[in-house]
């Protein structure tokens, strides 16, 4: 067996997987990477080009397969209270809030 052949059972995927990323338009996969990466980073620290691919698939990742949400022990109340997402993003970053992004 030569190493191409083991490399290609090493990674190879789930057909289901296969299949619903041959959906996911080569524009959209990019980022999708990208957010993969942001799993467990701490919210607070994102970068602003991070940030932008998160906001992307938080608001749009069900249409590509994604979940995309912020973890965080901060008050579901003042959560609630919150007037925008915008606040709801500040309340999470003073919490030291994680990132999540699983396929979903």
């Amino acid at each position: 067996m030569d190493n191409s052949t083991v490399a290609k059972k090493a990674c190879a995927l789930p057909p289901e997987l296969v299949a619903k990323l041959g959906l996911i338009p080569d524009s959209v996969m990019a980022d999708l990477v990208k957010a993969l990466q942001l799993h467990g980073l701490n919210f607070a620290m994102l970068k602003p080009a991070e940030l932008e691919v998160f906001d992307f698939f938080r608001q749009q990742g069900r249409k590509y397969g994604v979940a995309a949400s912020v973890v965080s022990d901060a008050d579901p109340a003042e959560l609630e209270n919150a007037t925008s997402q915008q606040h709801q993003d500040e309340i999470l970053r003073r919490a030291n809030s994680s990132v999540s992004v699983v396929l979903s």
